[in-house]
């Protein structure tokens, strides 16, 4: 069952905007933490911790009221949401409607109560008493528009989810956003959708931010906040990136691991191409191709490497002759290290890529081989 934003202020479905601020301000007061401070004992005991456990359980529920309380308010005060809420509730609201003008996106409080608390009665408490009052600087009471400078509201952070293919080639997402502006009359507000467009530049990382200075809400006392758009990776079904790196897991099995296989990779430009594997695949080996990762941000003509690692897989069971088989196998000495190869390795070797214009890479031999193709 949804929340009844009117039933946590205490108000009718009818109230006016005043009764609502007056539902909120009450119960903002009486659960303002900054009320219900716990403090220790100053002699432990019995009786002393029961108490300290009860005024914990309070402060928590206070706070919890406290933020609710908040929620409501922020609801119930803008008109559309208000509108929104009144005829489809919060499921509605929080998930988003069609309307004739278009999607109307979903609402999510900013989970920042102090900044309700502190944006309604314009300073941080309120309530403090004329004694406290006189122990407090001159600057801590200054009105928001001495001088006609007015503070900067709280920044609006909002996730931007990306693929990688997005990423890769770079795009520009168009964002929706909905803000509160001014009236003629410098107090009252109304609402206005508004279109951002965020540019993703090739090789973007996950956590690059863009801001849009002053496209909060406004405010009669305060200037409007910056809105910044946070970069988050939406996981690869084949890839995992480090910086400009991709790197790929490639499942293989026992006998190809001793034996040598061949690794199809499909990349995020919709290329394929074949690794060939030759040496044995030990634990925490990995095959690097180069120039097949993320372009790198500003330099987007430059590439990561490719990274593949080895998902071994071993099998479930195995017979007794398939066994002796194998004990037959090991049974010799195996040389290791230089020792495995019948001459000297190259000291390095030159792969075409059929599908680059025959552009030639150069490849350290002790990261590939001179078997290894590109179909």
């Amino acid at each position: 069952m949804g929340v009844d934003y009117y039933r946590v202020l205490g108000v009718a479905r009818d109230s006016t905007e005043k009764q609502i601020k007056q539902g909120y301000k009450e119960l903002a007061l009486a659960n303002n933490p900054h009320r219900r401070i716990v403090k220790p004992p100053l002699t432990p005991s019995y009786q002393a911790k029961a108490q300290l456990e009860r005024e914990k359980a309070q402060a928590d529920e206070s706070m919890k009221l406290f933020r609710l309380a908040a929620e409501a308010y922020d609801v119930l005060n803008d008109p559309l949401r208000r509108a929104i809420f009144d005829r489809y509730g919060d499921t509605g609201l929080k998930h988003g409607i069609r309307a004739t003008e278009g999607f109307i996106e979903p609402y999510s409080y900013h989970c920042d109560p102090e900044r309700t608390f502190r944006e309604f009665f314009r300073m941080d408490f309120p309530f403090i008493d004329l004694v406290t009052a006189g122990s407090i600087p001159l600057d801590a009471f200054v009105c928001a528009r001495v001088n006609g400078i007015r503070p900067k509201n709280t920044t609006v952070k909002r996730d931007l989810w990306l693929t990688f293919e997005e990423l890769y080639f770079g795009c520009i997402k168009k964002i929706m956003i909905c803000k509160k502006l001014l009236q003629p009359d410098g107090k009252s507000t109304y609402v206005e959708n508004k279109v951002l467009s965020v540019t993703v530049d090739r090789g973007s990382l996950g956590g690059q931010m863009v801001t849009f200075p002053n496209e909060g809400d406004q405010d009669a006392n305060f200037e409007p906040a910056d809105v910044i758009f946070v970069f988050r990776e939406v996981p690869h079904d084949r890839f995992q990136r480090d910086g400009a790196d991709l790197i790929y897991t490639a499942d293989v099995t026992l006998g190809e691991a001793l034996t040598g296989t061949s690794v199809t990779i499909r990349t995020l430009d919709n290329r394929t191409f074949r690794v060939g594997i030759v040496y044995v695949v030990q634990p925490g080996y990995e095959k690097i191709v180069p120039k097949e990762g993320f372009p790198i941000l500003g330099q987007p003509s430059i590439k990561g490497n490719l990274i593949i690692r080895f998902n071994i897989l071993f099998p479930k069971s195995l017979i007794a002759s398939e066994k002796a088989e194998i004990k037959k196998a090991f049974n010799k000495k195996f040389p290791t290290g230089l020792d495995c190869y019948e001459t000297a390795p190259p000291l390095h070797y030159q792969i075409t890529h059929p599908e680059c214009k025959k552009r030639e890479v150069i490849i350290n031999s002790h990261q590939d081989t001179p078997e290894d193709n590109f179909d």
